[in-house]
């Protein structure tokens, strides 16, 4: 049987906004885990960001979730902060 944490990335995998009714739905007809247990497994990925969480609309209602950006080398925050902007200066320096 998969993990929780397996089946969130799978869900996610697609690069697409879900919201976290989708993301629980998806994993309890697939594992015999709580919906607690699945909520508090996505706030654990949103945590150390495997996972990004946005409010798309106003409403507190709406969060949607998807996988976050592959880290580009380490494992460090800081070290993927500074590949991020490494990234960007790069394509600005590209583009002049």
């Amino acid at each position: 049987m998969k993990t929780i944490t397996q089946l969130i990335t799978e869900i996610l995998s697609d690069n697409q906004w879900h919201s976290s009714k989708e993301v629980v739905k998806y994993c309890l007809g697939r594992s015999d885990k709580d919906r607690q247990a699945i909520k508090v497994s996505l706030h654990n990925m949103v945590a150390r960001n495997s996972v990004k969480r946005a409010r798309l609309n106003e409403d507190d209602a709406d969060v949607k979730y998807r996988m976050a950006e592959v880290q580009g080398f380490g494992v460090s925050e800081k070290l993927a902060l500074l590949d991020q902007h490494l990234r960007k200066a790069r394509e600005g320096h590209a583009t002049t």
